[in-house]
């Protein structure tokens, strides 16, 4: 268990002591890490690891850290919304189990290591895909949002806000949208039509 107050997911594997590993993209310094939506950690900053292999975060003052497997995050995105959290961020939509989710922000302290954060964590997770998701999913993963201000999702905390699509995610979300859209028949073999009002005529 982390020598910390932040509830961490199941899914992070608790460390023992500051990470060092291999293939590392980028090591920031001074960054929080803040599981939910509780302005908790932030007191308590450390240093991000974004390695190919897994994303780590270690606090040398309390002597602990975590680990976290690319396929569990769900989603990353650059988080400058201030009115759902106090500090821009980096922003993580994880899978905690089944149908379970949780959150991860990541906030530096300047914000200009955002952008660097953002495209470290991206290439790494490009390289780390889940097994088990679609082609569609997967593409929607990886370098989807970039730096803005004025776009919102749903979290399980509500809305939070993001940056716009780039042009490969808002191809992805629109061939998501495609699959989604079914017309319905002319005819539901209930002996009725389906006029354009989502009503039924009466077949002659």
């Amino acid at each position: 268990r982390l020598a910390t107050n932040m509830a961490v997911p199941s899914v992070c594997v608790a460390l023992a002591e500051r990470p060092q590993p291999d293939a590392l993209h980028l090591i920031a310094e001074d960054t929080a890490a803040v599981f939910g939506d509780a302005d908790v950690g932030v007191s308590q900053s450390g240093a991000l690891f974004i390695a190919e292999s897994a994303l780590s975060w270690w606090c040398e003052k309390t002597n602990s850290g975590f680990e976290l497997k690319y396929p569990s995050i769900l989603l990353h995105a650059v988080s400058k919304d201030t009115n759902n959290f106090p500090h821009p961020c980096i922003y993580c939509h994880i899978e905690t189990g089944e149908d379970e989710t949780s959150e991860l922000r990541l906030v530096p302290a300047k914000i200009e290591s955002l952008s660097p954060m953002f495209e470290a964590l991206s290439a790494c997770q490009a390289m780390n895909p889940d097994e088990d998701m679609s082609e569609d999913e997967e593409a929607c993963l990886p370098g989807m949002f970039n730096d803005a201000e004025d776009e919102t999702f749903e979290s399980d905390e509500g809305p939070v806000g993001v940056d716009t699509l780039t042009a490969e995610g808002e191809a992805t979300l629109q061939r998501l949208d495609d699959l989604m859209i079914v017309e319905p028949p002319a005819n539901n073999n209930t002996g009725h039509d389906i006029n354009d009002d989502g009503m039924f005529d009466d077949v002659e």
